[in-house]
């Protein structure tokens, strides 16, 4: 969507570092998603030193990364 006061309310500095012409650019754009479904993993504190182990014993082993409690969780959005 092109909203040029939701772009200004959104726009940082940073941002003119991908885009030259800045907040002007013609192709700088707003896209408006809505999730239906997410997953997510948790890498801090101990469950992510944790998982690191678990992570480095599986390619060392060459095999695939098998679920590490409490480090992984989905979430349903509703309609």
């Amino acid at each position: 969507m092109r909203d040029p006061d939701k772009l200004n309310e959104l726009w940082t500095a940073d941002q003119g570092l991908w885009f030259e012409k800045g907040i002007d650019d013609p192709e700088v754009v707003l896209l408006e998603i809505t999730p239906m479904h997410a997953e997510y993993w948790d890498r801090d504190g101990a469950r992510g030193v944790r998982f690191a182990f678990e992570e480095a014993r599986a390619w060392v082993a060459g095999r695939p990364m098998g679920e590490v409690e409490g480090t992984h969780g989905e979430i349903e959005f509703d309609d």
